[in-house]
């Protein structure tokens, strides 16, 4: 209870600290530089990430902590070989709280220094700063390796002795760019962080870091395919959030992921919401994880959010039908009202003919922005002046709406309407209360509760009511949010969903607006119409001669080379963009003119496809006890160093085999995962296989490289190569000795 009602407590101004004790974005973009710069690509096993373990290290020293390695050398069946660094600030209390960040990067091309040399940067700075002015709490700060893996480091870390004290775990990846937030992945940020989150920014005012509402209803209504490192410590019951910035897909595991794109406004941002949220943590540990977190909604309201639980949602729902039975007391009652379904049919069809109207001048600029550029998101560089086009084009085409209003017959009863809208919205909101969602029944209840409560004030107000209950629900998606959903996840509209979609789901506010507002006269709206249809095909014509991408705004093409079926080279290009443009070095196809996002290409064998198959040999127990077992030895030589080898021996009945965790066991699959591959990755299993056993072997390999020469090329587009080997072949069981 204690720690609940300190939650509760408002957060007063820290004081001024001396510049030596302030957070510099300065040093952290130097150590960026250092990492993603100096060093370079930082994959598992390299070189690059040994450099970068030893470089974390002595930072920390420096910044007087002291410094541990913690060995990861296998995760289950995944073979890692690497370290955690953790560097420890000794406290008065037994309770921990861990800050982390990876400094690994996805692969050997890849700089990482957003993703994720911000996020070891940022902590190894906050780490000078808090070893100054020490909190209470005892302070681990851990560099994980092979996050690009799964999560191993902090896997391995969360899962050991040392994590049975930590009560809090903060996370910092990718925070080198944008706003910085609590992570959606893989849940819903929890309720106890965005609150000290809210807290923390608002106390240190902090701009450049708050709450995502969309963020929260995003991670409940769709799976979002990304993970990071306080994943393992929530699924071993420890509170953990990620603070992360905004992630720029095409410099997302790509060669573009450089330095001179880091923003020290948010590496400002973060540094000071991560110290004051670890100072938060250590006045006030959150709750242990297991509770189940509430469907909260966040509401951001006069410079500062708000967090609308269940309870408050039901009393809104309750709310809502008191001013519905106030309002029909108030005008069927006293005022004598009738409602007719003609009248609601009427009302309905004036506010929907101009919506319509709306709807379709917005998906036409969309469509002729499509046909004159040939690109299928044309407005990605320069979304402003798309949005106005857009803008334009819906007010013409509610202008032209109006114009037709006089040939349809005015209801007799003009509250009609405002029920409608009001019982629609209300409606739904019921009906995701019912159904276990008042998160997204908060959306629905509030513009009913607006719109019933400002007509009970005065019926004219009907509209301004629905407005205000609507703008929470209408600010959800930005255009700058709506492109990262678009061209990270792929999310996009198609016309044939949002042209019947959002009329029905903007009717009942234009049933609100027109009861308020009516419409313009006939002559009026033509002339509008008209004037407004020409500057929006100006705009159109102007914008279709802007670049669809630029130097900061690219196209992301993934490339997935592999053996076909046929055995065949294949090279499939995929993007959420049109393919037209990339040029190639096929004499057959040397540019690509298809408008589609999705495309394959037959190549001819490489020279080294016929010396690629890996080698197998079953070889003589060792004489551990298990003399009975064989020793399976498997060898792959791919082409080019791998990023990842995965071997895999199948039988086709259960053996006696010893799995990846050292034990005996009957199966019929074993497998091993290499993260880290130079030269020809080996693997042994131990299995007990019979004379005349059929079991095969499987050899995978993922590479970043260009496996099969296509050289791609185009302008303002990165390239990014997710190349795929497999081979397969039978295992020689020998004869029995």
């Amino acid at each position: 209870m204690a720690a609940a009602a300190s939650w509760a407590a408002p957060v007063p101004p820290a004081a001024a600290a001396p510049p030596s004790e302030r957070f510099s974005a300065d040093n952290a973009a130097r150590s960026i530089r250092m990492l993603s710069e100096e060093i370079g690509p930082r994959k598992t096993g390299t070189p690059g990430e040994a450099s970068a373990r030893d470089t974390v290290e002595r930072l920390l020293r420096q910044a007087g902590l002291e410094v541990t390695r913690q060995p990861v050398g296998r995760v289950g069946a995944d073979i890692v070989g690497s370290e955690n660094i953790v560097g420890i600030l000794p406290g008065s209390r037994d309770g921990s709280i861990v800050i982390g960040a990876h400094h690994d990067t996805k692969g050997r091309d890849v700089p990482g220094a957003n993703d994720n040399a911000s996020g070891v940067a940022v902590m190894l700075e906050a780490a000078r700063v808090l070893a100054a002015d020490p909190p209470s709490s005892r302070l681990v700060f851990v560099s994980f390796c092979a996050e690009e893996e799964g999560l191993l480091g902090a896997a391995s870390f969360a899962a050991g002795p040392d994590a049975s004290r930590v009560v809090a775990a903060v996370n910092l990846d990718s925070v080198g760019w944008g706003r910085i937030v609590a992570a959606p992945f893989p849940s819903a940020p929890p309720l106890w962080a965005q609150r000290a989150l809210e807290r923390v920014a608002r106390a240190e005012r902090i701009d450049g870091a708050g709450i995502d509402p969309l963020h929260v209803l995003a991670s409940r209504l769709i799976e979002i395919p990304f993970g990071a490192d306080h994943k393992p410590f929530l699924e071993n019951g420890i509170p953990a959030v990620t603070l992360a910035g905004e992630l720029r897909p095409w410099s997302y595991h790509t060669r573009q992921d450089l330095p001179a794109a880091i923003d020290r406004g948010s590496l400002e941002a973060a540094g000071r919401t991560l110290i004051g949220l670890v100072r938060r943590l250590d006045e006030a540990p959150p709750p242990r994880a297991g509770v189940p977190d509430p469907r909260y909604a966040a509401l951001p309201l006069f410079g500062r959010t708000f967090f609308v639980l269940p309870l408050s949602v039901h009393v809104l729902g309750v709310l809502t039908a008191l001013l519905a039975l106030l309002w029909w007391r108030s005008v069927a009652v006293r005022r004598g009202r009738r409602f007719r379904p003609a009248d609601a049919g009427l009302a309905l069809a004036r506010a929907a003919l101009p919506l319509a109207c709306a709807t379709a001048g917005a998906l036409l600029s969309e469509g002729m922005s499509q046909a004159l550029t040939g690109f299928r998101f044309s407005w990605t560089a320069h979304q402003g002046h798309h949005l106005a086009q857009a803008a334009t084009w819906a007010a013409a085409g509610l202008a032209l709406g109006w114009t037709a209003l006089p040939r349809l017959p005015a209801p007799r009863e003009a509250e009609a309407g405002m029920l409608l809208a009001a019982g629609a919205w209300a409606g739904a909101g019921l009906a995701l209360l019912a159904a276990g969602l008042p998160d997204l029944a908060f959306y629905a209840l509030l513009p009913a509760a607006g719109t019933l409560g400002a007509s009970l004030v005065r019926p004219g107000a009907a509209g301004l009511g629905a407005l205000a209950g609507c703008l929470p629900a209408l600010v959800l998606i930005t255009p700058r949010s709506y492109s990262t959903l678009v061209h990270l996840l792929g999310l996009s509209i198609p016309w044939a969903v949002a042209g019947p979609a959002l009329p029905v789901l903007l009717a009942p506010l234009a049933l609100g607006l027109a009861r308020t507002f009516g419409a313009p006269r006939p002559r009026v709206a033509a002339a509008a119409a008209a004037v407004l249809a020409s500057a929006a095909a100006g705009q159109t014509l102007l914008n279709a001669g802007r670049p669809a991408y630029d130097d900061r705004h690219r196209r992301l093409v993934t490339v997935e080379e592999r053996i076909g079926p046929d055995g065949r080279p294949v090279a499939r290009l995929t993007s959420v963009e049109s393919l037209r443009g990339i040029r190639t070095s096929l004499p057959d196809r040397p540019r690509i003119h298809t408008a589609a996002t999705r495309l394959e290409l037959t190549l001819d064998d490489p020279a080294w496809l016929s010396s690629a198959e890996p080698e197998v040999a079953v070889l003589p127990g060792r004489p551990d006890g298990w003399e009975d077992l064989r020793r399976v030895e498997v060898t792959a030589r791919p082409p080019t160093v791998s990023d990842e080898t995965i071997f895999t021996i199948r039988t086709s009945e259960p053996v006696d085999g010893v799995g990846a965790d050292g034990v005996r066991r009957p199966g019929s699959v074993f497998r091993r995962r290499h993260v880290a591959s130079e030269g020809s990755p080996r693997e042994e299993f131990h299995l007990d296989l019979p004379e005349g056993a059929r079991a095969t072997v499987e050899v995978r390999t993922r590479t970043g490289e260009d496996l099969f020469g296509l050289r791609l090329e185009a302008d303002h587009t990165v390239f990014r190569w997710e190349s795929r080997l497999q081979w397969k072949t039978a295992v020689p069981v020998p004869a029995s000795e």
